[in-house]
């Protein structure tokens, strides 16, 4: 595809020929990984970015009149859709692409393949939308954070699977809030197509290990609350409602990032499960009457962020255990994905890891993880 791109667009000088032909491929690359995770690619529209010190140089293009010419030729063939990113005084957003149907057909098989080695020469700690000194942050290279990063990545560098990337420790407006761990390797889909989970790690099938109820959980451990029920911490609350599960699942996956009951059904009707108003109206009168006096919204810091906090160190900590004993990990959210063959060996360092971050808080506290296969 790339070759018969080439020949069609090919510059007339060849000093450009060849960088012609490398940027085709990585730009079709990079349509490639979002077909298959149905995300728009971001390309910038700032010459500044292509400069030395800017981030689409950082990513390996140093020509913008040549990305251009690229996303010119596809733009002008009808694969690709455009939406101009808006001005700034200081600062432009990035202008975002999305692959036509016909683009997709043709890409979609590579993008399992597709590779990021760049991304392990980049900082692997990040601020999303940082604020006040937090714009200039940088981590000193003696912190833990840094450090644990540092050792993650050589050993992941060194492992094969699909989409591989650097993994990332991202947090948002400044280095204390989120912090969860972040590789492309979890946009893969999961629910309608289950992709992910039939790929690989070194060759071998995987399983996925993740903690039931995770943020509800921690917020009940937080206000010295033990879990009401069996092991499935959604599984009281559904029942108290008259529910189905997913409807409880849905709610709570966005209400702990709300301010109030009114946000928190309408993020629930947008997110893939749909939870109608009724459903939502039902399942926080259950989780009151379960936990009377636990608050569940806030108008400052949302108890989303801290669990997203306490859930990146638990991560982290799997991680470097399973480096510990040469076992590879990757994050997906709430959960890791290892080797079938360490099924057993990520059940016991999650139950582990959450119970020690976590019994500091609350002497109850208790883990619970389940376990995904494939088919």
């Amino acid at each position: 595809f790339v070759e018969e791109l080439w020949k069609d667009s090919r510059p007339p000088q060849d000093t450009h020929a060849e960088t012609h032909r490398q940027y085709l491929r990585t730009v079709l690359l990079n349509f490639a990984r979002g077909a298959l995770t149905r995300q728009w690619t971001i390309f910038s529209g700032d010459n500044n970015e292509y400069s030395e010190g800017g981030l689409m140089r950082s990513l390996g293009f140093s020509s913008r009149r040549r990305i251009g010419a690229v996303l010119e030729l596809l733009e002008g063939r009808g694969w690709i859709q455009k939406i101009n990113g808006k001005q700034y005084e200081k600062q432009s957003q990035a202008n975002l692409y999305w692959a036509s149907e016909k683009l997709r057909q043709r890409l979609i098989w590579v993008g399992l393949k597709t590779m990021s080695p760049s991304s392990f020469s980049m900082p692997f700690l990040r601020i999303n939308d940082p604020e006040g000194s937090a714009r200039n942050f940088v981590w000193p290279t003696d912190h833990e954070d840094y450090l644990d990063m540092q050792t993650i990545n050589e050993f992941a560098r060194d492992q094969d699977w699909a989409m591989k990337s650097a993994i990332q420790l991202v947090f948002k407006h400044d280095p204390f809030r989120a912090g969860r761990l972040h590789t492309p390797f979890q946009n893969l889909p999961s629910r309608h197509y289950a992709i992910r989970i039939n790929t690989q790690i070194n060759w071998e099938p995987i399983c996925e290990v993740d903690f039931n109820a995770n943020h509800l959980r921690m917020l009940l451990a937080t206000n010295q609350h033990d879990v009401v029920g069996s092991d499935d911490a959604y599984a009281a609350i559904a029942d108290k409602a008259n529910v189905e599960r997913n409807s409880v699942k849905g709610f709570f996956t966005v209400a702990m990032n709300c301010p109030s009951f009114e946000k928190a059904h309408h993020a629930a009707r947008e997110t893939s499960y749909r939870v109608p108003y009724e459903d939502c109206k039902a399942v926080y009168r259950a989780f009151e009457a379960i936990y009377p006096g636990i608050q569940l919204f806030s108008e400052g810091i949302n108890f989303g962020v801290i669990a997203q906090n306490l859930e990146g160190r638990i991560l982290r900590t799997v991680l470097l255990k399973g480096i510990q004993e040469n076992i590879f990990a990757i994050p997906i959210h709430d959960a890791v994905a290892v080797e079938l063959g360490h099924m057993s060996w990520a059940c016991d360092a999650m139950r582990e890891a959450w119970e020690a971050e976590m019994i500091e808080i609350h002497k109850g506290a208790k883990a619970v993880v389940s376990t995904n296969l494939a088919d």
